[in-house]
Protein backbone atom coordinates (compact mmCIF):
# COMPACT_ATOMS: atom_id res chain seq x y z
CA UNK A 1 0.00 0.00 0.00
CA UNK A 2 2.84 2.40 0.76
CA UNK A 3 4.37 1.52 -2.41
CA UNK A 4 0.76 2.36 -4.43
CA UNK A 5 0.19 5.90 -2.30
CA UNK A 6 3.47 7.47 -2.33
CA UNK A 7 6.41 5.21 -4.26
CA UNK A 8 6.69 4.36 -7.63
CA UNK A 9 4.30 3.00 -10.43
CA UNK A 10 1.20 1.57 -9.96
CA UNK A 11 0.21 -2.11 -10.94
CA UNK A 12 -1.28 -1.67 -13.97
CA UNK A 13 -4.55 -2.94 -12.74
CA UNK A 14 -4.74 -1.44 -9.59
CA UNK A 15 -5.78 2.49 -9.82
CA UNK A 16 -7.61 4.20 -7.23
CA UNK A 17 -10.71 2.83 -6.95
CA UNK A 18 -9.91 -0.43 -6.76
CA UNK A 19 -8.08 -0.12 -4.03
CA UNK A 20 -10.17 2.28 -2.27
CA UNK A 21 -13.11 -0.12 -2.29
CA UNK A 22 -11.66 -3.24 -1.33
CA UNK A 23 -10.28 -0.89 1.75
CA UNK A 24 -13.85 -0.43 2.54
CA UNK A 25 -15.07 -3.67 2.08
CA UNK A 26 -11.95 -4.44 4.78
CA UNK A 27 -13.12 -2.09 6.67
CA UNK A 28 -16.93 -2.64 6.69
CA UNK A 29 -15.84 -6.70 7.64
CA UNK A 30 -13.65 -5.00 10.62
CA UNK A 31 -16.86 -2.53 11.87
CA UNK A 32 -19.62 -5.55 12.23
CA UNK A 33 -16.98 -7.94 13.79
CA UNK A 34 -16.55 -5.44 16.43
CA UNK A 35 -20.38 -5.15 16.66
CA UNK A 36 -20.58 -8.46 17.41
CA UNK A 37 -17.52 -9.18 19.47
CA UNK A 38 -18.35 -6.04 21.85
CA UNK A 39 -21.74 -6.21 22.26
CA UNK A 40 -22.71 -6.62 26.02
CA UNK A 41 -26.24 -5.34 25.95
CA UNK A 42 -28.74 -7.78 26.71
CA UNK A 43 -30.64 -9.38 24.19
CA UNK A 44 -34.65 -8.92 23.52
CA UNK A 45 -35.71 -12.68 23.87
CA UNK A 46 -39.42 -13.01 22.28
CA UNK A 47 -40.67 -17.01 22.45
CA UNK A 48 -42.79 -18.06 19.45
CA UNK A 49 -44.52 -21.53 19.04
CA UNK A 50 -43.54 -23.75 16.52
CA UNK A 51 -46.46 -24.43 15.09
CA UNK A 52 -45.75 -26.34 11.89
CA UNK A 53 -42.15 -27.09 10.27
CA UNK A 54 -41.85 -28.55 6.61
CA UNK A 55 -39.44 -28.65 3.74
CA UNK A 56 -40.10 -28.31 -0.21
CA UNK A 57 -37.90 -29.48 -2.64
CA UNK A 58 -37.03 -27.57 -6.40
CA UNK A 59 -34.76 -28.73 -9.14
CA UNK A 60 -33.37 -25.06 -9.73
CA UNK A 61 -33.84 -21.96 -7.68
CA UNK A 62 -35.13 -18.54 -9.30
CA UNK A 63 -32.26 -17.76 -10.77
CA UNK A 64 -31.67 -21.06 -13.06
CA UNK A 65 -29.30 -22.51 -10.68
CA UNK A 66 -29.47 -26.01 -9.06
CA UNK A 67 -31.81 -26.40 -6.38
CA UNK A 68 -32.39 -28.27 -3.07
CA UNK A 69 -34.29 -28.30 -0.02
CA UNK A 70 -36.11 -25.42 1.57
CA UNK A 71 -36.69 -25.42 5.01
CA UNK A 72 -39.32 -23.46 6.71
CA UNK A 73 -41.23 -22.77 9.91
CA UNK A 74 -44.34 -21.81 10.51
CA UNK A 75 -44.60 -19.74 14.09
CA UNK A 76 -46.88 -17.77 16.68
CA UNK A 77 -46.29 -15.62 18.89
CA UNK A 78 -48.69 -16.72 22.54
CA UNK A 79 -50.34 -13.59 22.62
CA UNK A 80 -51.46 -14.29 19.16
CA UNK A 81 -53.05 -17.48 20.29
CA UNK A 82 -57.01 -16.88 21.71
CA UNK A 83 -57.53 -20.23 22.52
CA UNK A 84 -56.14 -23.75 21.92
CA UNK A 85 -56.09 -25.66 18.98
CA UNK A 86 -59.76 -28.06 18.47
CA UNK A 87 -60.21 -30.40 16.20
CA UNK A 88 -63.11 -29.04 13.88
CA UNK A 89 -65.43 -31.50 11.12
CA UNK A 90 -65.07 -29.85 7.85
CA UNK A 91 -66.81 -31.21 4.83
CA UNK A 92 -65.20 -33.45 2.18
CA UNK A 93 -65.17 -30.32 -0.06
CA UNK A 94 -63.47 -27.88 2.16
CA UNK A 95 -61.31 -30.87 3.02
CA UNK A 96 -59.73 -31.35 -0.64
CA UNK A 97 -59.29 -27.86 -0.80
CA UNK A 98 -57.11 -27.30 1.60
CA UNK A 99 -55.19 -31.15 1.43
CA UNK A 100 -51.72 -29.50 0.57
CA UNK A 101 -51.65 -27.65 4.35
CA UNK A 102 -48.34 -26.76 3.60
CA UNK A 103 -49.62 -23.75 0.75
CA UNK A 104 -52.83 -22.93 3.02
CA UNK A 105 -51.53 -21.98 6.61
CA UNK A 106 -54.63 -19.57 7.72
CA UNK A 107 -58.35 -20.39 6.92
CA UNK A 108 -60.94 -17.45 7.48
CA UNK A 109 -64.64 -19.10 8.59
CA UNK A 110 -67.19 -16.41 9.18
CA UNK A 111 -65.07 -13.43 10.83
CA UNK A 112 -62.46 -14.97 12.38
CA UNK A 113 -59.22 -16.09 11.38
CA UNK A 114 -57.23 -19.41 12.06
CA UNK A 115 -54.39 -21.36 11.23
CA UNK A 116 -54.30 -25.04 10.06
CA UNK A 117 -52.31 -26.91 11.92
CA UNK A 118 -53.12 -30.50 11.21
CA UNK A 119 -55.44 -32.76 9.44
CA UNK A 120 -57.38 -35.91 9.55
CA UNK A 121 -60.09 -38.08 8.15
CA UNK A 122 -61.71 -41.69 9.91
CA UNK A 123 -61.68 -45.14 7.92
CA UNK A 124 -63.63 -45.55 4.85
CA UNK A 125 -67.02 -46.92 6.19
CA UNK A 126 -67.64 -43.80 7.70
CA UNK A 127 -65.63 -41.27 6.19
CA UNK A 128 -65.67 -37.54 8.07
CA UNK A 129 -63.02 -35.12 7.98
CA UNK A 130 -61.07 -33.09 10.69
CA UNK A 131 -59.17 -29.95 10.99
CA UNK A 132 -56.76 -29.19 14.02
CA UNK A 133 -57.64 -25.16 13.88
CA UNK A 134 -56.26 -22.52 15.95
CA UNK A 135 -57.67 -19.46 16.64
CA UNK A 136 -55.24 -16.06 16.25
CA UNK A 137 -55.76 -12.49 16.61
CA UNK A 138 -52.47 -11.53 16.23
CA UNK A 139 -49.62 -12.18 13.16
CA UNK A 140 -47.69 -15.70 12.52
CA UNK A 141 -45.15 -15.61 9.89
CA UNK A 142 -42.73 -18.71 8.04
CA UNK A 143 -39.28 -18.64 8.43
CA UNK A 144 -37.11 -20.53 6.26
CA UNK A 145 -34.51 -22.16 8.29
CA UNK A 146 -30.91 -24.23 7.72
CA UNK A 147 -31.16 -27.89 7.51
CA UNK A 148 -29.38 -28.12 11.18
CA UNK A 149 -32.19 -25.77 12.34
CA UNK A 150 -34.70 -27.65 11.03
CA UNK A 151 -33.69 -31.06 12.65
CA UNK A 152 -33.32 -29.21 16.15
CA UNK A 153 -36.56 -28.12 16.81
CA UNK A 154 -39.56 -30.21 16.11
CA UNK A 155 -43.33 -29.08 15.89
CA UNK A 156 -44.76 -27.92 19.51
CA UNK A 157 -41.15 -26.68 20.70
CA UNK A 158 -40.94 -22.92 22.22
CA UNK A 159 -38.53 -21.18 19.73
CA UNK A 160 -36.94 -18.20 21.41
CA UNK A 161 -35.38 -15.68 18.85
CA UNK A 162 -33.05 -13.29 20.40
CA UNK A 163 -32.60 -9.86 19.17
CA UNK A 164 -29.00 -8.00 19.85
CA UNK A 165 -28.90 -4.24 19.03
CA UNK A 166 -25.11 -4.56 18.69
CA UNK A 167 -22.22 -2.03 20.30
CA UNK A 168 -22.49 0.28 17.10
CA UNK A 169 -26.38 -0.05 16.53
CA UNK A 170 -26.36 -2.93 13.74
CA UNK A 171 -29.29 -5.32 14.90
CA UNK A 172 -28.65 -9.26 14.46
CA UNK A 173 -30.66 -12.47 15.45
CA UNK A 174 -30.04 -15.44 16.85
CA UNK A 175 -32.42 -18.66 17.65
CA UNK A 176 -32.39 -21.16 20.61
Amino acid sequence: MYIFLFAGQPVPVMNKGVFWGGLCCYLLAFLLVLNYAFDFSSPVVAPYLLAKKYYSTSLSDDEGGPGGDRYYFDLIHPDSMATPASWVAVSQQTYYQYRDSWQYKKISIGMEEFILMDKKQTSAFNRQYYFLLLKIIGSSYEKEMTEREYARFEKGDTFYVEQHNGLLGVKWLTYR
